[in-house]
């Protein structure tokens, strides 16, 4: 598809400029600099995800010549032009304006005059009767960090194709823009200035573009930037596109002034992706993940997605005073596809492990169907005197196989204490002696695929009873305050499991255990995992819980999440093993876990939401908008809606 649209979109390249508008291609507009730029971007994303260099091949008929010409050559034109300079005649209705671009002595793009504005924030009234509002004439700060992308991208190319001396113009180019880069520093205001030899009131306000330039100043510069950034322009929905502390900032965006606050003091949530990528070039991805959280982005994002009024999708701006995510601003429209790419873009950049992978991958054993909960110990009547396990393999599997179940997943079958706590461990990959034999699990899960259901296995990766063996046979491996066992959690200081003992996931022992653990259930023939207490396991809860003060030992031990760590381990030998989660916590918490390659996560609040119709507290139309919602996030990941907790008793 991406070839489609870009093949699509650069026939209509005029004079060296990508149209801003196109609409049915009859007139398209070209009052624009950035849509070249961007351009740019998702070329060089294209082909640094796909290495699909056969694609600059690829004939496209040119719409202002009528010549075919290839990929490569109608983007080298493009690069022509921005170095000759660019006079690109621009027709809306009767009114004709010449577009004039140009690269400086000193490598640095420069576009526009007092009178015409080429960037994004174009409010101007539309006769041309006025000047912009935002006079960004010059050279504008993101407009330059592009171009020294795309002078980076272009040497990329032709190394690739011709050898290094094929792209040595280009590289010693953006050597240049780099060093010419540095003027827009602004050391009164600690950010970078907004625009440079352009309208020097205007240049020096505090705007969000600068997020995309950071990458191209010293950590230490960037991260001076990123706080005046972050006190003065980050929401939890975004950017606001002036700082609060401007005379000229507008709080609301309203008919009577729409020209002046358009980009004045409004929040466009496309600007995170921006932020977000120069917050881990500066911090880190643990570090920007922590401010997003205690920011509120993640959790603004699920509120989007759950929110009538902005059909389940992300809107295009809302007031720089907005607290609310159903306070956005109705000027603006409610769902806005740039604003959708930079939080999916976001969300792929902060947890850099999606990146080549399906994010919404589903086994294809996996079918939409029901998933039943099984728990061992209530499952079989007092008056049957054969065990559990076996009770299920002749009794319980052909009920539930005519009655359309596909997964079950079973909860208790290991020994545990006294035989009745089903989460408080005794030994992982021993079958419970009270409910049935080894044997009998296997007989059990031969006789599940032989019905054409999948039986997932609860694992617990993160405690075992303090009465097991493990405790007494390897102490090293659990947590102890003053030589005493710690109660397990996944969220210390707020609750635990007193029965349990904490692993200590610094030590490489348990971790290589708790891979064997995971091995064996799938040798026996389960089809997958439920994940039980998973929240646990995330380093930044590991750090919190357990390892103040001993982060970084953290992130020596886990370069990836833990999860996504033993889910790529099974997943060479077990490709398609099934990984279910239990998923309470932040939204930022379900992205991360998600973000793990798990297959499904379980969704608790639907049988609420249906239940809160039943008792009349909401309407059936809350029920329908929480079902649409759950049917846009499917893209994602794909949720398994439970109706109860762990209390399940009849077949």
């Amino acid at each position: 598809m991406f070839r489609q649209i870009f093949k699509n979109y650069i026939r209509f390249v005029k004079d060296g400029l990508m149209p801003n508008f196109i609409g049915d291609g009859a007139n398209p507009r070209y009052n624009s600099v950035d849509a070249t730029f961007w351009m740019f971007r998702a070329l060089g994303l294209y082909l640094k995800e796909t290495r699909d260099y056969a694609f600059l091949d690829a004939r496209v008929q040119r719409k202002d010549t009528q010549r075919s010409e290839t990929v490569l050559e109608i983007v080298s034109g493009v690069f022509d032009a921005l170095k000759n300079g660019i006079a690109c005649e621009d027709r809306c209705g009767s009114r004709i304006q010449t577009v004039r671009v140009r690269t400086d002595m000193d490598g640095l793009i420069t576009a526009g005059d007092e009178n015409m504005n080429l960037t994004w924030m174009d409010a101007q009234p539309e006769d041309g009767s006025g000047k912009p509002t935002t006079s960004r004439h010059g050279k504008a700060v993101e407009i330059n960090a592009l171009w020294h992308d795309a002078l980076e991208m272009m040497a990329d190319i032709l190394e690739q194709r011709g050898g290094v001396s094929a792209g040595r113009s280009y590289r010693a180019l953006a050597v240049r823009v780099r060093q010419s880069f540095q003027r827009f520093w602004n050391a009164e205001k600690q950010c970078l200035y907004d625009v440079i030899d352009g309208d020097p009131l205007q240049a020096a306000q505090v705007r969000p573009n600068q997020v995309f330039g950071l990458h191209l100043l010293e950590k230490d510069k960037a991260q001076q930037a990123l706080g005046t950034i972050r006190n003065e322009l980050l929401t939890a929905f975004g950017l606001r596109t002036l700082s609060p502390k401007d005379p000229a900032y507008r709080s609301e965006h309203r008919d009577e002034d729409y020209i002046r606050s358009y980009h004045q003091g409004t929040i466009w949530p496309w600007l995170m992706m921006g932020f977000v990528q120069a917050s881990v070039y500066a911090y880190g991805l643990e570090e920007t993940r922590r401010i997003l959280i205690e920011t509120g982005w993640f959790d603004s994002l699920d509120a989007f997605l759950n929110d009538d009024t902005t059909r389940r999708s992300v809107p295009e701006i809302l007031n720089g005073c907005c607290e609310q995510p159903g306070h956005w601003n109705r000027k603006g429209c409610p769902a806005q596809a740039w604003s959708v790419a930079a939080a999916i873009d976001s969300v792929h950049t902060l947890f850099e492990y999606l990146r080549g992978t399906n994010v919404s991958r589903v086994s294809k054993k996996a079918e939409t169907g029901i998933w039943y909960q099984m728990v061992v110990k209530d499952f079989k009547p007092p008056c049957y005197s054969g065990s559990h396990i076996e009770y299920i393999t002749k009794q319980g599997l052909p009920k539930l196989a005519a009655s359309g179940v596909k997964t079950i997943w079973l909860m208790g079958v290991w020994e545990n204490l006294n035989g009745t706590e089903p989460f408080a461990i005794m030994d992982p990959v021993q079958v419970e002696p009270s409910y049935g034999t080894l044997e009998e699990l296997k007989e059990f899960l031969a006789e599940a695929k032989r019905l054409g259901i999948v039986v997932l296995d609860c694992y617990i990766a993160n405690h075992v009873s303090k009465n097991s063996p493990l405790v007494r046979q390897h102490p090293h491996w659990f947590i102890r305050d003053n030589g005493q066992l710690v109660d397990a959690t996944d969220m210390r200081w707020a609750w635990g499991w007193p029965t349990c003992a904490q692993f200590d996931f610094l030590n490489p022992e348990v971790i290589a255990y708790l891979f064997r653990v995971a091995r064996y259930k799938l040798s026996l023939g389960f089809g997958g995992l439920r994940l039980d207490a998973p929240l646990g396991l995330l380093k930044a809860r590991m750090k919190r819980n357990w390892y103040q003060g001993r982060e970084a030992e953290v992130d020596r031990m886990f370069p990836q999440e833990f999860w996504a760590m033993l889910i790529a381990d099974l997943r060479r030998d077990y490709p398609d093993a099934i990984f279910l989660a239990e998923s309470l916590g932040t939204a930022a918490d379900r992205i991360t876990l998600e973000a793990c390659g798990i297959d499904f996560t379980m969704d608790v609040y639907l049988s609420t939401a249906l239940f809160d119709v039943l008792r009349g507290r909401t309407s059936v139309w809350d029920f329908k908008g929480y079902l649409e919602y759950r049917l846009f996030c499917s893209f994602l990941n794909p949720a398994v809606h439970a109706f109860d907790g762990h209390d399940i008793r009849d077949p």
